[in-house]
């Protein structure tokens, strides 16, 4: 249970943030609060971007080797939002604002996983998805698409997405995700890499609940 702290000001990127002791739960993507989950000893609620509200915690985790992720999204309140949200899971955070960006940024530094906003301008998710799969560089990285439509699946597959999340998105369900697929991110058979991934996102679900 998320216990109730005092009110109180956290000088933030941006500016200061006030925490909230009534917060309500709902998905990025959407309108409302949204919930940072994780094992915080001192969680807090603070005012985000765009009256946007995150839990965190006092001291973000410390990773020896942080993982590298690229975040790819044309809007950059989700970009910002993502990353404060990793870097405070202690990954090493990289930002792209288009597809075209995210293959040179990719082809640079070797990023660990992906997350892919479906529609952007200039080069959409899936034409970015098959070019980094089109690199030696990129060829195995793992990679989520975020996407508002259905539809966007299928193609998506094709072209070699790992999983998606659906917008509104719930950040934990996005979190058990990167945290599944950088555990296999080694495996270079598809079918093999499906398999072991499924298992621990199961293992990573179950025992959050």
């Amino acid at each position: 249970m998320i216990r109730k702290v005092a009110r109180r000001r956290i000088a933030t990127r941006g500016g200061p943030r006030h925490v909230n002791e009534n917060p309500g739960i709902s998905a990025i993507g959407g309108n409302g609060d949204h919930l940072c989950p994780g094992p915080y000893s001192s969680p807090v609620w603070v005012n985000s971007v765009r009256g946007t509200r995150v839990l965190v915690p006092l001291e973000p985790r410390k990773r020896a080797m942080p993982d590298k992720i690229l975040i790819v999204d044309d809007e950059q309140t989700i970009r910002e939002l993502l990353a404060e949200l990793l870097s405070i899971e202690g990954y090493e955070v990289l930002l792209a604002s288009n597809g075209r960006e995210a293959i040179q940024l990719a082809a640079r530094k070797a990023p660990h996983l992906v997350i892919l906003d479906a529609n952007m301008p200039e080069m959409d998710g899936i034409q970015t998805t098959w070019e980094l799969r089109s690199q030696h560089e990129t060829c195995w990285v793992p990679i989520i698409m975020v996407t508002a439509f259905a539809e966007t699946r299928t193609e998506a597959l094709h072209a070699g997405v790992d999983d998606f999340v659906t917008k509104p998105f719930d950040v934990s369900n996005l979190l058990a995700r990167v945290r599944a697929l950088l555990k296999v991110r080694h495996v270079e058979d598809e079918v093999k890499r499906a398999l072991a991934y499924s298992q621990e996102l199961r293992e990573i679900l179950s025992s959050a609940s």
